[in-house]
């Protein structure tokens, strides 16, 4: 059966945008969703998020059949966790997923910067994940379109481009999300 994680980016919670709305969707079906709270942006870096996730991982919940659901910067968390500790899982669904991108806003930069690859490294996500999806925006305020389509093409994503998405969070509209769901479903009726 499987089981779901939605990963948060820099300076998210657990209990933003469409997260709470997608949780208690999966649970209605009842699916297992954990949707932990990263240190962010306090003592944020990679090998802190890693210890977290390993956590959830010797419990057994980071397997096989697991879906990571990932927003921001958790896409390429996502996707170094699993190539540096070579994990294979069912699926990643990135929404705004990038790598190697300098805002040139030294705050974000500094943070951000632990959590990137090679790109020649992060194209072998797809040894490790079955289903990989990826839905970027023609107007995301954060990240310019040409840096989440290189990532999106990077990881061999099914590329869904949203118009006027914005960066899929609350401030774009984005307290639901049925276009994510829509993919979600189809996996699980794909069983």
């Amino acid at each position: 059966m499987s089981n779901y994680f939605i990963i948060h980016g820099l300076s998210g919670k657990p209990f933003e945008n469409w997260f709470p709305w997608l949780e208690k969707k999966l649970s209605d079906r009842k699916l297992q969703c954990i949707v932990p709270q990263f240190p962010t942006p306090i003592q944020q870096s990679y090998t802190n998020w890693e210890k977290l996730l390993n956590y959830y991982k010797d419990l057994g919940f980071v397997n096989e059949e697991t879906i990571f659901i990932a927003h921001s910067l958790g896409p390429i968390f996502v996707a170094k966790y699993l190539i540096r500790n070579k994990i294979k899982i069912k699926g990643l669904i990135s929404i705004s997923g990038f790598n190697n991108f300098i805002s040139g806003m030294e705050e974000f930069d500094n943070i951000n910067k632990s959590f990137f690859l090679e790109n020649i490294k992060l194209s072998t996500l797809k040894d490790y994940v079955e289903l990989i999806y990826c839905f970027i925006s023609d107007n995301d305020p954060y990240i310019p379109f040409s840096k989440l389509k290189e990532f999106a093409e990077i990881i061999g994503g099914e590329l869904y481009v949203i118009h006027k998405g914005g960066h899929f969070n609350t401030a774009a509209g984005y307290n639901k999300f049925e276009k994510l769901y829509n993919i979600i479903d189809a996996i699980e009726k794909d069983k």
